[in-house]
């Protein structure tokens, strides 16, 4: 099989924070329906562009927590809960893995505003929310980056403790 041939269809978390990490993840721009598969756990599964299935299943003790993963993902401007440049950001999800998020300078055209458990999942305010409950942004070199608020209550210029335990920019 020729390698241009391979590509990946399906990404798969486990986490034991369910819910914040859907809001994480709807926060970049995901759209989630909410999934069960026969006598299977529930689940939350999204479709990104090209087909690839992005899902977050409970953890169990059978299938623990995802541990330590960097997860590219690009998005065009606009489509964030928190307001993103273009370029590079490098943010931590509810359960502390990498997301390494490219911001194009092309704008979303389609805002999300999918279903989850069979009724639109309310957009989360674009008031700094998003970065306050999931640990802000930080630029290539881990400076801060100015156009995000602080997740922390008190100002500071280097990583803190969010209200959830994770990591913070300030």
């Amino acid at each position: 099989m020729a390698v241009d041939m391979i590509h990946a269809n399906l990404i798969v978390i486990y986490t034991e924070q369910f819910d914040d990490c859907r809001d994480f993840y709807a926060g970049l721009g995901l759209t989630f329906a909410r999934e069960q598969h026969g006598a299977g756990p529930e689940h939350y599964a999204a479709t990104l562009s090209g087909g690839v299935v992005f899902e977050i299943y409970p953890a169990t003790s059978r299938r623990p927590a995802t541990g330590s993963l960097r997860l590219g993902l690009t998005v065009p401007a606009g489509s964030t809960t928190a307001p993103l440049t273009p370029g590079r950001h490098i943010l931590t999800d509810p359960d502390g893995r990498t997301i390494d998020l490219h911001v194009t300078r092309e704008i979303a055209t389609n805002q999300r505003r999918g279903p989850v458990g069979g009724s639109a999942f309310p957009p989360m305010g674009v008031s700094g929310a998003f970065a306050e409950e999931y640990g802000g942004a930080h630029s290539e070199d881990g400076g801060d980056l100015p156009q995000q608020r602080s997740c922390c209550s008190l100002p500071s210029s280097g990583p803190q403790s969010s209200s959830s335990g994770g990591p913070c920019w300030a």
